[in-house]
């Protein structure tokens, strides 16, 4: 069952046993790990004056430990072998709420238990379930704790939480302004070096146009003397064939008058 399906059971719980049977079941269920919606309804409020151990129950698996349960614990208060066991899960929990990295020994002295194979059991079961990512160094007597789930906050520490997140909400607002001045800087950068880019093209490409027109006007300059040349050539040719035209006829007279 979830935290929801008891709080919907209170609509039929009309009598003070029935709330604290609820109780003892949904501190027992091995599915359910947090309790504030029950506290926090108005139809249990009865029960801290009228079944105080019942009240205290409640508590003690939404925000307390077995330390604190062994430290107050009472014949008439004793809790049932599964009781037992989720509560030292939570107690696992709380400790992960604030250390990543949890000796063997200072577990095995919180948790009541007296050897390394049961408190390892208890850790398995509990990564298995969910209620937290992490290793068991075995080498080292160590459980490493990547993350873990919540766990209900006692009314007395919400001021202290709300302060928390308002600090890592401004901090986050100040680290999306830094981040958003980062972006409008790479972007100016980013204009001026396509604007640089830009400029450089076009000057390559003025300067290739000039050299292509600069070529150009050499090959036409090269090609104007040839056929100047050519004709000069085409003149004397012309000039010496004619002198020695007249040298024959010449010839050709003196013979005639011998």
């Amino acid at each position: 069952m979830s935290i929801d399906d008891y709080v919907r059971r209170l609509d039929s719980a009309s009598t003070i046993q029935d709330k604290v049977d609820l109780i003892n079941d949904v501190t027992s269920d091995e599915d359910v790990h947090v309790f504030g919606e029950l506290l926090s309804d108005p139809r249990l409020a009865c029960l801290e004056a009228e079944a105080p151990a019942a009240h205290q129950l409640l508590r003690l698996f939404a925000y307390g430990t077995y330390a604190d349960y062994a430290a107050t614990a009472a014949p008439s208060s004793a809790l049932s072998p599964r009781q037992l066991r989720k509560l030292r899960r939570l107690s696992v929990v709380q400790a992960a709420r604030t250390q990543r990295s949890l000796a063997y020994a200072s577990l095995l002295t919180s948790l009541g238990l007296d050897s390394v194979p049961e408190l390892e059991s208890l850790l398995a079961e509990m990564i298995t379930m969910g209620l937290f990512q992490g290793k068991l160094d075995q080498r080292d007597q160590l459980l490493q704790v990547y993350s873990c789930m919540g766990r209900d906050v006692p009314p007395e520490e919400l001021p202290s939480l709300v302060a928390a997140l308002e600090a890592w909400s401004e901090a986050c607002r100040q680290s999306l302004g830094l981040v958003c001045s980062e972006m409008e800087t790479a972007e100016a950068r980013h204009a001026q070096a396509q604007q640089a880019r830009r400029q450089v093209e076009e000057r390559v490409e003025a300067e290739r146009v000039k050299a292509l027109a600069q070529r150009e006007a050499a090959t036409a300059a090269t090609a104007a003397p040839s056929g100047h040349d050519s004709a000069e050539y085409g003149s004397s040719g012309a000039g010496a064939g004619g002198a020695s035209s007249m040298k024959s006829l010449k010839k050709v007279r003196l013979s005639a008058k011998k």
